[in-house]
């Protein structure tokens, strides 16, 4: 579990640190990180982080679901796990995919989609890829 907690905090201040270096780059507004993607190995691994949050009583509220063969948690934590996120939206890796594991993303709070995109074309940024 600290193995876990430790990965998380870490690449995602990795991850903010890199969008911070792109934003500045194009002169973008501030966006509000607001969830982080994380990608489990396989179910054990994915029950084993929910068992250790609940365990030390982290989860405030847990939703999970199963998607394409997989299962997805949104969990809401107690206390920001980074900065001011509070959500985890925790994932098995589809089966027989050859995606990596750990932060897979991190969702950022905005009140209108298409005027970021339209953002996005304006400043010819094709996609933004840490």
């Amino acid at each position: 579990m600290a193995d876990f907690l430790a990965d998380i905090k870490s690449s995602t201040k990795d991850y903010l640190k890199k969008w911070e270096d792109f934003r500045t780059k194009y002169k973008l507004e501030e966006f509000k990180p607001a969830t982080i993607g994380y990608k489990a190995e396989n179910i054990a691994n994915f029950n084993e982080i929910i068992s250790a949050l609940a365990e030390q009583g982290l989860i405030e509220q847990c939703h999970i679901g199963a998607v394409d063969n997989r299962y997805i948690a949104s969990i809401v934590l107690h206390k920001p796990i980074v900065d001011d996120i509070y959500i985890i939206k925790l994932m098995q890796k589809r089966p027989k995919s050859a995606d990596p594991t750990g932060l897979d993303h991190v969702d950022f709070y905005v009140t209108d989609l298409a005027d970021i995109e339209r953002l996005f074309q304006n400043k010819e940024i094709a996609s933004w890829g840490a």
